[in-house]
C-alpha cells in the first residue's frame, strides 16, 4: 500500500495486485477518510466511554469522600452527645444497662462501671459475675427475668444492693423497659440511680423515729402530741388506756 495524492489534492491509500497467469491487476485508490473512517468512529466510542468512566470513577470518589466527610461530622456530634451524656450520668451517679432476657449476659455502658468504682473490662457482663456483686437478702436476676417476662411491655422499677470494688455496699435504684425486637425477644433497657444516700438518710430518720416513740413510750404519765391543726400525732401507750383509745 501506498501513500498518493489522488486527484483534487484527497489524501489517499493506493494498493495494486498482480492476478494469477497473467490475467491481469486489480488497483484499488480509497481516500484516507474512507479508510480510517471506522478506526476513527471507534476511537470516538473508546475515547466517550473513558471519558464516561472517569466521570463515574470522579462522581465515586465525591460521593465517597462526601460521605465519609458526614461520618466524620456524625461521628464528632456523637461523641460530643456521649461524652455529655456521660458526663450528665457521672454527676447523676447514674448508669445504664441493656439486658437480652434470651442471652446470659448484661451490656453495661462505661457509667455503671464507675458506679461500682471498677475499670471497664468489657461492655458484656455475665449474669453470673453481676449475681456475684448483688447483695443475698435483694431481689435475684432470675426473679427480675421472671416478672419482665411475664409483665406487659413498659415501665418496671426495683431495688437492689451492689457490691462495689472497694468492698461497700451501695444501694441501686434500677428503672427499665421492657421492649420487644421484630423477634418478639424481650429485653430490659435501663437506667441505674445511686441513691445510697437517700437509703441511709431514710434508716437514720427510721432508727430516729424509733428511738423517739420508744423513749415517749417510757414516760411515766400519759404523752399526747398535737398539730396546729388539731389532729393527734403521737402518743403513748398510757394515754391510749387512759382514753380509752384503739
Amino acid at each position: 500500500a501506498l501513500r498518493v495524492a489522488a486527484p483534487g489534492g484527497v489524501e489517499s491509500y493506493a494498493a495494486l495486485r498482480t492476478l494469477a497467469q497473467g490475467r491481469g491487476q486489480v488497483a484499488l485508490i480509497a481516500s484516507e477518510r474512507e479508510m480510517l473512517a471506522e478506526w476513527r468512529a471507534n476511537a470516538r466510542a473508546l475515547a466517550a466511554l473513558l471519558a464516561a468512566t472517569i466521570l463515574i470513577l470522579a462522581g465515586c470518589a465525591l460521593a465517597f469522600a462526601l460521605d465519609a466527610q458526614r461520618s466524620r461530622e456524625n461521628a464528632r456530634v456523637y461523641a460530643a452527645r456521649r461524652a455529655n451524656l456521660d458526663l450528665a450520668l457521672r454527676h447523676g451517679r447514674c448508669g445504664l444497662w441493656s439486658w437480652n432476657l434470651a442471652g446470659d449476659r448484661m451490656v453495661w455502658a462505661a457509667s455503671m462501671f464507675e458506679l461500682i468504682g471498677a475499670p471497664r473490662a468489657s461492655s458484656a457482663m455475665s449474669l453470673e459475675d453481676i449475681a456475684r456483686m448483688m447483695h443475698p437478702q435483694d431481689v435475684s436476676l432470675e426473679v427480675i427475668a421472671e416478672a419482665a417476662r411475664a409483665a406487659p411491655l413498659g415501665p418496671m422499677a426495683f431495688q437492689c444492693r451492689l457490691r462495689r470494688a472497694d468492698g461497700e455496699w451501695i444501694w441501686l435504684d434500677l428503672r427499665a423497659d421492657i421492649v420487644e425486637d421484630a423477634r418478639r425477644k424481650r429485653r430490659l433497657v435501663g437506667i441505674a440511680i445511686d441513691v445510697t444516700e437517700r437509703m441511709r438518710e431514710a434508716e437514720i430518720s427510721a432508727t430516729a423515729d424509733q428511738r423517739l416513740r420508744d423513749a415517749i413510750e417510757a414516760i411515766s404519765e400519759a404523752f399526747v402530741l398535737w398539730d396546729s391543726g388539731n389532729r393527734l400525732v403521737l402518743c403513748n401507750s398510757k394515754y391510749q388506756h387512759l382514753h380509752q383509745l384503739p
